[in-house]
Formats: structure tokens, sequence, C-alpha cells
């Protein structure tokens, strides 16, 4: 920032960039700030460059690149304290501490709490509830992988079989927690996606994966690899489509016309979804089951699952349209070796008992809290056999384990 820390704000206007004037001794209008480190966090990503920050806001930051993504971050924190130079972004493994007197980009962010924090006479801000997680850290993992591959094979074969009426009608493909339309894939130790997709780019198992694609082809897993992973010389610094995108591309490749009813509560994810899909797709607010009776499809994959949420979340599965819900499956600490929690099987076993449902599980380590994940879905007997089969291709070559429940 231009303003020294003994001129907190030298300009008496809101530094978000906004133009507002504050009081003197202040820097942000209430709640401003929120909007400030939230800007940031997108320069920082990769997702907005600084050119495209409010005027106000560029006008009030000097800048200076981070050693290891090359991306901007401030040369000062909200507060006036300088940003040491020559260090990396939060977003990267390389971010060195701050020294005394000195911050870093993970005061900003709050991506980190071992580098500092803010001063003394500001209180700490509050951390992600628990089960809440930034869906851009875990996009690629191995659950993407599972995910995404079963979407595409249950969501072209019932595209397939659509028979609009009338004739000219959309087909209506409904999500109920739409996450972002694209994530970034940066060098950050939190990020999740080298343990999924990209093992898909790295050698020896490339090699191995396309070998078992030649011996046992599979064709919507051929779509998923050619789509997102086999273009770039790297995946790092490109972007992984969130379902939404992927079941766009489905029905573009089937040329199917399809409308898009998409819901989440996130602001920076209806920004996000908005900015690709337009306002009129995507509803800023919770899904209810009267929301999506009239789909063709219903993709659920909520941020956490509870005993409590369970119930909310079991209503979408009883009747209606076809549903496809992707879950974690958590371990059970209370055995040794864990196996599955009691949570996850009696999801499973509701979901087949209750609402007719059939369920695949992948199984892909033993120890940890997330060792695997489950498909609950409720589909034609072709995009099912499609999706066990699209399923299992990715899963033997990846070394893990599945398990079918008609």
């Amino acid at each position: 920032m231009k303003q020294s820390s003994d001129a907190p704000n030298a300009n008496a206007r809101c530094l978000c960039g906004c133009g507002n004037a504050v009081r003197p001794g202040r820097r942000f209008l209430q709640g401003h700030d929120a909007k400030y480190y939230r800007l940031l966090r997108k320069v920082e990503r990769g997702e907005l460059r600084k050119e495209d920050l409010p005027l106000g806001m560029r006008q009030n930051l000097d800048w200076q690149k981070c050693v290891v993504c090359n991306g901007w971050i401030p040369t000062a924190d909200p507060w006036g304290r300088p940003i040491k130079a020559g260090v990396a972004c939060s977003g990267n493994p390389d971010n060195a501490a701050s020294k005394a007197g000195e911050s870093d980009m993970s005061e900003m962010c709050a991506v980190t709490a071992e580098a500092g924090g803010p001063p003394r006479d500001r209180p700490p801000r509050p951390g992600p509830a628990p089960g809440n997680y930034d869906h851009h850290e875990k996009a690629g993992n191995q659950g993407d992988v599972v995910k995404h591959v079963a979407l595409i094979a249950a969501l072209d074969a019932t595209v397939g079989c659509f028979l609009p009426s009338p004739p000219k009608a959309r087909f209506r493909y409904a999500d109920t927690f739409a996450g972002y339309a694209y994530n970034p894939l940066v060098c950050n130790p939190r990020y999740e996606w080298r343990k999924g997709i990209g093992r898909f780019r790295k050698e020896p198992f490339r090699e191995r994966f396309k070998e078992r694609l030649q011996q046992e082809p599979n064709k919507h897993v051929r779509l998923w690899y050619d789509w997102y992973l086999a273009a770039r010389p790297q995946l790092l610094g490109g972007i992984y489509p969130g379902s939404s995108l992927i079941a766009s591309d489905v029905c573009l490749h089937q040329k199917v016309p399809v409308r898009l009813s998409l819901w989440d509560t996130s602001p920076e994810v209806v920004e996000n979804l908005q900015s690709v899909f337009g306002e009129r797709a995507i509803d800023a607010r919770a899904a209810s089951v009267n929301d999506v009776k009239s789909a063709n499809f219903l993709f659920i994959d909520p941020p956490n699952v509870t005993k409590k949420n369970w119930e909310e979340i079991h209503r979408f599965l009883q009747g209606g349209p076809p549903v496809l819900l992707w879950l974690p499956v958590f371990a059970d600490k209370s055995s040794s070796p864990s196996g599955e929690s009691a949570l996850s099987k009696r999801i499973r076993e509701e979901a087949r008992t209750d609402a007719g449902c059939n369920a695949t599980k992948v199984m892909w380590a033993s120890r940890g809290r997330m060792i695997g994940c489950q498909l609950i879905y409720r589909l034609g007997n072709e995009a099912a056999r499609a999706l066990r089969e699209a399923v299992r291709c990715v899963a033997d070559a990846s070394g893990w384990d599945t398990k079918d429940y008609p």
C-alpha cells in the first residue's frame, strides 16, 4: 500500500476500491474488508488479474511478484505492515514465515495460521466451520476422478435416451450443490489434485492407463481423459471443471439442447457460475424437492454429510427424476484397522431400501478420515451399467477396490 503505517488511511477512502469515504483511522467500511480479502485471494489463485480489480483498490496497492507462481501479491498488508520481498504467496508450498514486524500473504488470505496473523489489537478471523471447505482444494482428487467419470457415463446414457416432449423441449439438468464451474490447479500442498487427476498424467502410471484403455476400451473414461486431462502439456496452472461444466459438455457432445438449473449458497460460487452460464441458470439459495421434480437428471454432491442433513438429502432420492448422488466414505476409527463408518453404511442401506437406489462403493485407502466414496443412483438400466463400467475402469487402473450394491 502506498500509505505508511503512521497514516493508516491517508486518502480516507475504503481500501476495497468502492470509493466510499471512511472515518479517520479506519481502512474499510463495515464488511468491506471481506470483499478486499476475497478479491486478493482470486488474484493470488490466478482467477482474476490485478488489472481487473476496482481502480480504487489498485491505486491503494503496490505489487510484487510471487517467487514461485509469478503471480501478483501486494507489498503491504491491510494494516500497513510491509510484506517482505522475495516470498511466495500462500497458494504456494514455499511460503516463508513472517519475520518480526513483517507480514506475508497468508495473513491477508487466512489460508495458513502458522505465518503470523492480524495485529494484536484486531480479533482473529474465525476459521472454517467443521466439515466446510473450499472445494478448490478438493477439486481433481480421487473422489472427483470417480465422481466425474460416473457423471459422464450416467448422463451420456440418459441424454442418449431423451425423447423431448414437446419436440423442441430442452433436457433439464439439475444440480442441488453445484460448486464452482471450474477450479484452478495450483502448487499448494493443500490442493489434492495431484493425488487424483495428477496420477493420470504422471509416468509410468500414464502409460499403463493408456494401455489399459486400449485393451479394455471405455468410451466414457476416454471422453473424460481427452476432454480434461490430455490437452495441456502440464496440468499445473490450468483449470479442472466442476460437475455443471461437465454436464454442459456431455449434452453438447450429444447435440441435445440443455437447460441447466444450478443451486448454491456461496456468493463466490454463485459469481463463478454466473460468469460461465449466466444469471438465469443459477439460484443463490438451497434447492428444495419441488425445485427438481421436473428435471430429466438430478445430480447431488453435498459439501458435507451429517446425520441431520442426510434426512434432507434423502428426500431428494424418493421418487422423481433419474438421480446420481456422490458421497464420501468416512473411516470408522473405533476399530483397528479402520473400516467404513456406520453413517456411510446406514446412508447406503437407507437409500437402497427406502428409495430403491443402487450403489457402487470405491475404496482407495485404509487410513485417514476419508477412505473412499460411494455413488448412490436410480437410473435406467443402460445408464447404471455404463456408470459401473466407467467407475470400474478407473478404479482398476488406479488399484482401488470397488463393490456394487444392486
